[in-house]
């Protein structure tokens, strides 16, 4: 017998021992099938039940999941619109950011500018303020000045009054030899005729005279001549100065005595001292003139 005869039979008894055995455990559970398969009807009805049960709760479930969904997309179409509108907003705050961003940078270069305005201003304020200082010190001065010019403008007021009381009593002087004067051409017109000849042969010297206008000026020359005092002043023909011309001599209110001028020139003139009542001095005051 060959080795695949043997493999046959071998199978062929394997297989039938099975056969055997299988028809063994069919025939001893036929009877439990059909119990088996009412419990399996039974099991479906209720798995039927169960599964009606579920898919009502699975209906309920999917029309809240709906109402739910529909809420839901009505609320993402809120959102979505209110998304929409804060990209708005935020779009147009980006730009009014943008436009305040530029408002600041020209506010910072206006107040860049304006500091150094500023600067400018309290240099100029501080400038100006030394200049005050130095144009109220030049009014205290002036002010100084002033009041010393009042008072020498007092001395001098009161100077000329006693000059001019002078004058006056000068002027009285001369009317009364002027009318002395008229007295002696009287008492020489009465006298005979031989004498008035003879006395008006003789040389009569001219009279000084005093001007109208007031002049003044200062002695700049003393010289002492054969007893006589000769000066030199600072006004001459073109101040009204002519020969034979009398002027007080004064050193304040203090009379020092005549002078009669004699040379004339264009701003200077010269003559003697007459009725001398003091030592006459460069610096001192000639007048003549007026009342």
């Amino acid at each position: 017998m060959g080795v695949l005869t043997k493999v046959f039979v071998v199978l062929v008894t394997v297989l039938s021992v099975l056969l055997g055995t299988l028809a063994v455990t069919f025939v001893a559970n036929t009877e439990n099938y059909k119990a088996k398969l009412e419990e399996s009807v039974a099991d479906k009805t209720a798995a039927e039940e169960i599964a009606r049960l579920r898919q009502s709760e699975l209906n309920a479930v999917q029309s809240n999941q709906s109402e739910q969904i529909t809420l839901f997309k009505a609320q993402s179409e809120s959102l979505i619109t209110q998304n929409n509108l804060l990209t708005q907003q935020r779009a147009e705050a980006e730009a009014a950011a943008q436009r305040e961003t530029g408002k600041l940078a020209k506010f910072e270069a206006d107040w860049s500018r304006l500091t150094a305005a500023n600067q400018q201003y309290a240099q100029m304020t501080k400038e100006i303020q030394e200049e005050l200082k130095q144009r109220r010190e030049q009014i205290v001065d002036q002010q100084t000045r002033s009041i010393q010019l009042a008072d020498r403008n007092n001395e001098l007021e009161s100077q000329l009054a006693a000059l001019t009381r002078q004058v006056r009593r000068v002027h009285e002087k001369m009317t009364n030899l002027q009318e002395e004067n008229a007295d002696l051409q009287g008492k020489l017109a009465q006298l005979p005729p031989q004498w008035q000849a003879k006395i008006l042969s003789e040389e009569v010297a001219v009279a000084p005279f005093v001007p109208e206008t007031p002049i003044r000026g200062q002695v700049t020359r003393v010289e002492q001549l054969e007893g006589e005092t000769f000066v030199q002043v600072n006004v001459g023909r073109n101040d009204g100065v002519e020969s034979n011309m009398k002027f007080l001599v004064h050193r304040g209110s203090q009379f020092l005595g005549t002078l009669i001028i004699t040379t004339v020139d264009a701003n200077s003139s010269a003559g003697r001292i007459e009725l001398m009542q003091g030592r006459v001095s460069v610096g001192d005051m000639v007048l003549t003139g007026g009342d």
